[in-house]
């Protein structure tokens, strides 16, 4: 006797074999580890075709090779990958060890870009340099982990505690004494990061919705502040609403980009 199959059946099959692999990998306990990998995976390939766009040229006229900056690229990733790896191995108590260290080293490190061993590229005094150009980076990719390390430590702490002001100050304290070196070396995109850093860490850490909004005010009005208070920033801003205008100028390596 032939069986009978409804067209509904038909019609959802296809569907759920589409979508089942995706389905079942967000049913595992590892989701988490998957979306945390592809989504630093898609960054990481879109920064390395950033560095090739953005200085492929400059790398040919200078070294000789276009290749160059990503090589050097790929090879910090490399080393990030390692040092990813390991701390994903260590214990929180040992995590936790590290916060002050991380935070105190990398407060001497910005303030080393102050003296003779910083270097200044296109305006900004953010780099420290020992010697050869390979042991040149920017003291503020530290920071940035620093007061995550650090945060988490300080605001598990004070884990019933956070609806109240002064226990956000010493936190907040810290990432304003970062974000002022940082913007002493007129970096402003990486202070706009940090700062944007600062609310989401508290807002992860579960601080009432009322303080959250008001620190995201004040840094939102610090943020344009700055922005409007420099002619540059300003020139990029209208320089991106308006592509067609100062070709020869501040529009220059996005159109030719």
């Amino acid at each position: 006797m032939a069986t009978f199959t409804s067209p509904r059946t038909i019609e959802t099959k296809p569907s759920q074999s589409a979508s089942g692999l995706l389905r079942h990998a967000l049913n595992t306990p590892l989701a988490s580890v998957y979306l945390v990998l592809a989504s630093a995976g898609l960054l990481i390939g879109l920064g390395v075709l950033m560095v090739a766009s953005a200085s492929s040229v400059l790398a040919e006229v200078t070294f000789g090779d276009p290749y160059y900056f990503v090589k050097r690229q790929v090879v910090f990733l490399v080393l990030g990958a390692g040092g990813a790896w390991v701390i994903a191995k260590l214990s929180p108590r040992t995590l936790r060890a590290f916060a002050w260290p991380m935070l105190i080293g990398s407060i001497l490190m910005l303030c080393l870009t102050f003296t003779p061993l910083g270097v200044t590229l296109n305006g900004n005094r953010n780099w420290v340099q020992f010697g050869t150009p390979l042991l040149r980076f920017q003291p503020s990719e530290l920071a940035k982990l620093a007061i995550v390390v650090w945060g988490a430590d300080n605001l598990t702490r004070k884990d019933k505690l956070l609806g109240r002001w002064r226990e956000l100050v010493p936190y907040a304290a810290m990432v304003g004494v970062i974000v002022l070196l940082v913007m002493l070396q007129h970096d402003l995109g990486t202070a706009i990061v940090i700062g944007s850093m600062l609310v989401l860490i508290l807002f992860l850490a579960g601080i009432p919705l009322r303080l959250l909004g008001i620190l995201l005010a004040a840094v939102s009005a610090a943020g344009l502040g700055l922005v409007v208070a420099s002619p540059m920033r300003m020139a990029r801003i209208f320089g991106f609403l308006n592509p067609g205008a100062d070709t020869d100028g501040i529009n220059q390596q996005p159109l030719r980009a």
